[in-house]
């Protein structure tokens, strides 16, 4: 079938953003000659293997064609039980953090990794699909054509905890929030914890304004570093920084480039001396300030590492260190690692960690 104006025209607006041009072909091409099932329910997983980019971009196209209006976002809950779709929702807000199957007959807790999966449906005005309703028997093959198999998660599963913690989401779906009344648990994640040392000095030397401006600079520097290494920028606290990320990895070469960007900016940004912590474990999303947030411990104790990293250090905690991804990027990039144990105010156990330092390489 022949591209309508109006999908023509969206697909040309998307194409004019930072959308992958294979992801955006992929798209073009189910629009255009794919069956209604190609257009229901996307898996930006599956796409992104078949097409051969990063789950990230993958992510980040899908964003950007909801924006344009190529695509509808899909928040589906699925049973633990069964693995089919509880509930399926438009909107983060309407989201339940327990939800029930009719087919089991059982209620469960929401798991914002495990239970949430985000998917991705063509808009009815690019192209109305002739679905009504699909049975189980549909639901079953788009679920066994896409991998999306319980245990497999990581490699099969866009989940809710993926998609709200890149910055694209935060960026383009700013008023897209839990609601007020409901906390997900999240298996696991990673989080990025930075500040500014000797920032009231900075201010004193170079008087507020300008001060400011360094500090601003500063944060759209760790912006930029964040959304490209698959993370987001939760908030900003002062002159400190709380990210978070799905994978370890990708938090620690972030938190690397960041220390190497700032020791070889232009003065006044290199003068800017920042300490990060990297600690990764179960949290809690709620919506604090009309945005996707997180408590618990984990999130206290990635914060206070930062609190006893030096200036221009990376603290990484065991949780982080001893993840093969990260010892692979580590040992390529020839950064030694220093471990001991810190005493952090509040915990009772010491926290085993180690010591980064980008800027020092072995010869």
């Amino acid at each position: 079938m022949a591209l309508s104006e109006t999908a023509a025209r969206r697909l040309e607006a998307l194409e004019a953003t930072a959308a992958h041009r294979a992801v955006v072909e992929a798209l073009r091409a189910a629009i255009d000659r794919g069956a209604p099932t190609d257009c229901y329910k996307m898996n930006a997983a599956r796409v992104a293997k078949e097409v051969g980019v990063s789950l990230g971009d993958a992510v980040r196209t899908f964003l950007l064609a909801t924006q344009a209006g190529v695509v509808d976002l899909n928040y589906d809950v699925h049973c633990p039980h069964c693995g089919g779709i509880a509930t399926d929702h438009q909107q983060l807000a309407t989201v339940h953090d327990h939800g029930a199957c009719g087919m089991c007959k059982v209620g469960f807790a929401v798991d914002f990794a495990e239970q949430l999966e985000v998917t991705f449906t063509v808009n009815p005005g690019v192209r109305a699909l002739e679905i009504a309703e699909l049975s189980p028997d549909v639901m079953g093959a788009l679920m066994a054509r896409d991998g999306r198999v319980k245990g497999d998660l990581s490699t099969n599963w866009v989940s809710a905890a993926f998609v709200t913690s890149q910055q694209d989401f935060r960026d383009l779906f700013a008023g897209e929030f839990l609601s007020p009344n409901a906390s997900f648990a999240v298996r696991s994640l990673t989080f990025l914890f930075t500040d500014i040392t000797g920032s009231t000095q900075m201010y004193e030397v170079l008087g507020d304004a300008r001060a400011y401006a360094i500090v601003q600079e500063h944060f759209q520097l760790m912006t930029d570093v964040i959304r490209e290494e698959s993370g987001g920028i939760v908030k900003t606290i002062g002159d400190a920084v709380m990210a978070v990320f799905p994978v370890n990895v990708d938090a620690v070469r972030a938190a690397l480039r960041i220390q190497r960007a700032f020791a070889a900016s232009r003065d006044p940004l290199n003068d800017v001396r920042v300490k990060i912590g990297v600690h990764r474990g179960p949290a809690i999303a709620v919506t604090s300030n009309r945005a996707v947030d997180y408590f618990g411990r984990t999130v206290n104790v990635a914060a206070r590492a930062e609190g006893k990293a030096r200036p221009r250090e990376v603290l990484v905690s065991e949780a982080v260190l001893d993840d093969p991804a990260v010892t692979a990027l580590l040992d390529a990039e020839g950064i030694e690692r220093t471990r001991f144990t810190v005493e952090l105010k509040g915990v009772a156990t010491p926290l085993a960690v180690a010591s980064l330092t980008p800027t020092a390489r072995k010869a």
